[in-house]
Formats: C-alpha cells, structure tokens, sequence
C-alpha cells in the first residue's frame, strides 16, 4: 500500500511541474530565494552554523575525522609561494592538483581548512592562492587560452572568497572580488570563446540544455556570492537572475526528458551519470543552505535516473557492470565505471524514491564501496569536481548492509521504452549469461547524439553487434588530429548497425569546423528525426519499428524503416524497407563485428570474448555481401581509412590498451540497381562454448506477409512482416500447443517508472 501512495505522488507532481507556467515558476523561486539571502557570511553552500555543524562532525565521527586529517595533510604540502610552474611541479611526491586550473580548487581546500581549524596558515595560503587564481584567469582570456573544460574549479574559487569574506580586509574584497567577478562576465561570450578557438583548447561552454558545466554554470553561484557586495551589485544582480533562470530551466528540461520513465539530458550513460548531475546537487545543496527547503522534491522527474541507468547497464559475463557504447562512448572495453558522488548522496535529494532500490543494487556493484573509508577518501582526491566537503554530505547505506536478491531484479519488465531518449533495452534476464540488447531510435535530445537511429548492440557473452569507432576529448594533446576519424567514421552513420543510402556527391556536417568532414559515407545528416511507429513487449517477443527516414536526405532517401524483433531469449529478426529517390543510390545494410567474420553460404558468424553471433540473410534474394576491416581498413570509409590520431593510438599502444572499437563489418547491398529493397535477416546468439551451429530456418512468403520460421528447444516460431506499410505477425507453437499467435501491435505501449511495483500488494 505504502508504494502505491508513493507512485501516486510521484506521478502527481511530474503532472504538476509539467503543467506550471515558466514564468510563474521562475518568479516563485526568485521570491523565495531573495527573500533567504542575508548580509551574513559563509552563504555558498554553508552558513557558519553549518561549519560549526561540521567541525563537531568531525570530532566525534571517526570516518569524517580520519578523512579531514588528510585533507590537512594534503593542503600542508601545497607550496606558500604560488605560481604556474611552482603548482605544476610534484611536491610531497605527488601533484598539487590535476588539470589546468591548479588554483581555483586549491583556494577552496586552503579556506576549507581555515574554516575547519581556525588556522591562520590556512587563512594566509587561501588568500595568496585565490589571489593569483582571479590574475591568472584572466589573464588566461587575455591570451585567448582556456581555464578548464567544466566551471567547478572556478566554482571552488568563489567559494574561497565567499567562505573567507567576513575575515578579508576591504581591499580585499574589492581587488579579488572585482578581479573574479570580470572574468565571469567575460566567459559568458560563449560566442567569444568559441570563434577565438578557446573551446578547441579546453574551454567547456555547455549550456543549461546541455550538461551544464560549462561557463554558464557559473552565472548562478558569481550571483550569489556578489549579491550586495558592493562591487558591481547590478552585474551580480544580474549574473544571479539569469543564473537562476538557466536553472529552472535545466531542471524542467531534465524532467521532461525523464518524463514518466527516466533518464537525463542525453542518452550517453558516462554523460548523464558523471558530470552532469553535478549541476543539479550543486543547486539542491545551495537551495538548502539558504532557504532551508529541499527543492529536488520540486522536481521528482529528475529522480528517475537510476531506474533508466538500470536498463542503460547489465552484468557482463565477467560480472561486471556494462554500458552498451552508446553515443559519447570511449569503447575502451564499455565498463562503466558509477558515480561514486551520485550514488553515495541520491538519498539527500530524494529519499523516498522508489529509485533508492536500484541505488542500493549499483552501490553492491561497485568494489568502491566495499570500504567505507574508500569512499570517503574521495573527498581528498585532487580532481575537479570533487570536493572536500563531500564528506559530509554522503549518506548511503554501507554495501555489507545491502541486501539485493534475484527477484528484485527479475521483477522489471524485460524491455522498456524511453521515448525522449530514444532507447529501448530488452534482455532475457539479468544474469551474466543474459542476453541484452538495445535500439536507438526517436531521440529528442541532440546532446551526444550521433548519427545512429535505427541502429542496435547485442551482448551476449560479449559484445558482438557494436557501436565502433572512439571519441574524440577537446582538449587533449593533439586531439584536432583525432577529428578525421570522429567525423568521417565515428559519429557517422557508418559506424554504426543500419542502412545507408549513397549519394553522388553528398557532403556532410563537420565538427568543430566542416573541413573535418571529407569522407561521402552515405549516411545521415541530421542525428534526430527518428519516429517510433510501434513498439510493444510481452513474455515472448519486443516488436519495435523504426522510421529513420527524415534524417536522411530527401534528395535521397523516400524511406528508411526498420522493424525489429527480439525473441526470448537469443532471437533477432530483422526487416529493413528502404527506397530510395533513384534506383543507382545503394542501400547499405551495416553489421560490425570486433573479430573478423567467418562466412558460410548464407550464413555468417563472429565470436568475441565468450560470445558468437550467427547471421542468415534471407532477402534480397541476390544480396551480395562484402567483408570490410582488418589491419589498415578498421574504419574504411568512401576508400580510405580514418584512425585515431598517431599521439592517441601511440598511447593506447604504450599501455597495452585493449579496445572495442570495431575492426570489422559486413555490409550487404542488393545485386542490380533498384529503387525500393527489403533487407531481412535472423540472427542467432549464444556462448560460443555451446553453439557451434544456428538453428535450421527458412524463408516463408504469403499474398499479404514474409518472413522466417526457425524451430529453438521443441518451440516453433514464425515471425512475419506486411508486404507493404509496418505490421506483421509472431506465432510460436510447441507441438500442438500454440503459445502465442498475434499481429504486431501498431500502437506504442505506454511504460512507467516502477509501475509493476506499484501493482503489487
């Protein structure tokens, strides 16, 4: 009863926050937030009772104590004389910290501890630090050289100032202040920052419809801390209502994206779960400082990601935890490595989650939290993002405590649906050995996103049809070498699992400027656009159909639509209708593989890792067929090939990285010109320990449908597809018993987050 009291508010309140007007949500929020802010100091993050709060924690707490300890330690190596070159130097034996802004996060630990301890060494080495860090920045600008991709080292720099103010001399506040508070203004001119190639050397600029870390971010918290200091009161007037308005919308945007069922701003797990959050528990924890009020209860949709992660990962066979490479992957070896600050502070935000289940389930998956004192070492790490007062703010159950069985995971439905995100997931389980799978289709979100829908990834055993190529990081050295590879293969059509349609003379799209783009690789050229036209699930089958067609070129492409069938548990049928405007335009039909295809007849097959995958092609009848990769041709792309980089592939190379990048492919096209084609195929998976073979099938054809009929453990299936327009049929007979025998839905089923939990007593 409790969990169906519990789902009813939650759905209460996404209706709620869906329906209320911007404006009218933004003025109720500025109000309150005005009405909060006092002359008093600390107010980012922490009033002085808070710190009180915190130095009594810290006493008593053995964790909290032994983790500050360090914290003491690691500020007491930091050198008093500050300078680049001094701060980029190992003192103590190791860095004072990573990345290029080696001041901002310094400053902060130095006032952290002043305000820990009472210390006046503290004090003194925060103000020496944060005084370079306001020179340094902009001096940075005036060099047209970036700061750093994410806006939380300079997040940490107000924070010194704010958290020192009250002891700073008048001087002071009006050197440091004036100097930080120009360069925030400065690095609004995304537009700048941009053109003048600041964002190529490591200058993040995303935006509140983005990942929110860029120098937008910064807007909200410059606000706060120069509200009323005397400064430039109108520019932090200012700074503080936009900032506060990019936040309202984020967090609607984000909950619309979620909407009923989860997710995040862009369907790239290391992306929606990594930095991305950060934004978000950075304003619950400011909201709260000030007003006293959770303000994440406003926004229950954005508490829904765990349950989209749930799907987005699986337990590969080696018993770790997988994403399945989807968008702004690295394909190193696709495990994803969890959110350690997610996770260990979920429960501030929205402790009466049904979500807080499926956190427990990541918190038992991750070797992070077998020790307690691990995890708040995290607190003394010196990478961005991470801070020392986290320590404080981590509230999750210890992982010995965690009881997770197998029926808790077993009892969600095997496949869902995220319509914003454009994804849907199947499995046959959640076991090692499961097969999983997904399909990318109807994204609303352009963030991450590639040049991909209608494709599909199958594990089992390992990854066997995959997402290929790798990314590409701004910032990194030589990294503009390594744009070749991302925009003729990488982020193109041809890297992924689909249909292509080639086009005398077709250009594309390049990033960060269009002479990347060389290569004709007769994809598409807008990266959403996909229609979901059906989709439904049950114990026996998922049926979806796809319709691709408005993201390829209409001077090309009539229609794309694909319609794919997963059945229980190792089964893909897939049907592809694709025509295009001239019968000379080839349609490609793209499956890559890690390890080189074996072929027989009709029938192909890879392995990789403990996994194999059988290919029957059934239409076109004439197909022909081509093996493409190897050595010199892994990313072969309108004949030529786009690696990496030499400086990235020389560093993989010197670390014996191993990599899922996708050597090879099998492409089939049709034998003669011809406008419209129907490319069917069944696919078969397995452990390649105990398939040696496929199941015998064959090819079936009435006046109204075709199809393929394949017979697994005494169970006959038969699976088909209208002649014409989307539909078909599944039966599956044992002996003579019919087990199902239906039409393929037309209609998209409706899921929701938790809803089987909810229907139970």
């Amino acid at each position: 009863m409790k969990k169906n009291i519990l789902m009813l508010c939650l759905l209460t309140a996404l209706t709620i926050i869906a329906a209320e007007p911007l404006q009218d949500q933004f003025d109720k929020y500025e109000q309150e937030l005005r009405s909060a802010i006092t002359e008093k100091r600390p107010r980012l993050f922490f009033t002085a009772e808070k710190f009180a709060e915190m130095i009594e924690r810290a006493e008593k707490e053995e964790l909290l104590k032994n983790t500050m300890a360090e914290v003491l330690k690691r500020v007491d190596l930091y050198p008093t004389e500050v300078n680049e070159e001094i701060y980029s130097q190992k003192h103590g034996g190791s860095v004072v910290f990573y990345g290029k802004d080696k001041f901002g996060p310094t400053a902060m630990r130095a006032a952290f501890c002043y305000r820990m301890t009472n210390d006046r060494k503290y004090y003194d080495l925060a103000i020496r630090i944060l005084e370079y860090a306001a020179e340094w920045y902009n001096r940075q600008y005036a060099n047209e050289q970036a700061v750093s991709w994410t806006a939380f080292s300079r997040i940490s720099a107000l924070c010194a100032y704010d958290w020192l103010y009250q002891d700073m001399t008048r001087d002071e506040h009006q050197k440091i202040g004036s100097a930080l508070l120009r360069h925030v203004l400065q690095a609004q001119d995304t537009n700048w920052i941009i053109q003048s190639g600041m964002q190529n050397k490591g200058e993040g600029t995303s935006n509140w419809k983005s990942s929110f870390y860029g120098t937008p971010l910064l807007k909200f918290y410059a606000g706060l801390t120069f509200y009323r200091a005397s400064i430039d009161d109108a520019a932090a007037e200012k700074l503080l209502r936009e900032g506060l308005q990019d936040y309202i919308r984020m967090l609607n945007y984000r909950a619309g994206m979620a909407g009923k069922t989860g997710g995040g701003n862009n369907s790239t797990p290391g992306y929606s779960f990594g930095d991305a959050p950060m934004c978000e528990w950075l304003f619950y924890y400011s909201w709260q400082t000030l007003t006293g009020r959770n303000i994440a209860s406003d926004f229950p949709g954005n508490g829904l990601l765990p349950h989209w992660l749930f799907y987005a990962t699986f337990t590969g066979i080696d018993g770790k935890l997988y994403e399945h490479g989807t968008g702004g992957s690295w394909h190193m070896d696709n495990k994803l490595k969890m959110n350690l600050r997610y996770l260990a502070q979920f429960r501030n935000f929205f402790p009466d989650s049904p979500a807080s289940k499926q956190i427990e389930y990541f918190i038992s998956t991750q070797d992070e939290f077998r020790d307690d004192a691990g995890v708040f070492a995290s607190a003394t790490w010196r990478f961005n993002g991470y801070f020392p007062w986290l320590m404080f703010k981590y509230n999750y159950p210890s992982q010995k405590d965690i009881r997770i069985d197998s029926d808790f995971l077993e009892s969600f439905p095997k496949a869902f649906h995220f319509p914003t995100l454009g994804q849907t997931y199947m499995s046959s389980g959640r076991k090692p050995d499961s097969t999983y799978a997904m399909f990318t289709c109807g994204s609303q979100s352009p963030a991450h996103k590639q040049m991909d829908e209608n494709h599909f990834v199958i594990y089992k055993g390992g990854f066997l049809a995959l997402d290929s190529g790798t990314r590409t990081a701004s910032g990194y050295k030589d990294w503009l070498d390594d744009l070749w590879h991302d925009n003729n293969y990488y982020a193109a059509s041809i890297a992924h699992n689909l249909v292509t349609i080639y086009m005398e003379g077709e250009k594309f799209g390049g990033w960060p400027e269009q002479k990347y783009a060389v290569a004709n690789h007769g994809g598409m050229y807008r990266s959403t656009g996909g229609i979901v036209r059906a989709y439904e699930t049950n114990n026996y089958y998922t049926y979806i159909a796809g319709d691709s067609t408005a993201c390829y070129r209409p001077e090309k492409c009539k229609k794309n639509l694909r319609q794919f069938v997963f059945v229980q548990p190792d089964f893909f049928v897939i049907c592809d209708d694709v025509e295009s405007v001239e019968p000379t335009q080839t349609k490609t039909w793209l499956l890559h593989s890690q390890n080189e295809p074996q072929e027989n007849g009709d029938i192909f097959h890879f392995d990789e890792q403990k996994g194999r995958l059988f290919c029957r092609t059934f239409l076109p009848a004439n197909a022909k067929r081509e093996k493409i990769g190897g050595p010199g041709k892994e990313f072969w792309v309108d004949g030529k090939n786009y690696p990496l980089g030499k400086t990235r592939l020389e560093e993989y190379a010197s670390k014996n990285a191993t990599t899922l990048w996708g050597n090879w492919r099998m492409e089939l096209t049709h034998a003669e010109p011809i406008q419209s084609v129907r490319f069917l195929n069944l696919l078969q998976v397995g452990l390649s320990e105990t398939l040696a073979e496929m199941v015998p099938s064959e090819y079936i054809k009435t006046d109204t449908h075709e199809g393929v009929k394949f017979t697994f453990k005494d169970v006959q299936y038969t699976v088909t597809f209208r002649n014409d327009g989307i539909g078909g049929r599944f039966c599956a007979v044992r002996q003579t018993e019919t087990l199902i025998d239906q039409e393929f839905s037309n209609e998209v089923q409706k899921q929701e987050a938790f809803e089987h939990l909810a229907t139970k007593p």
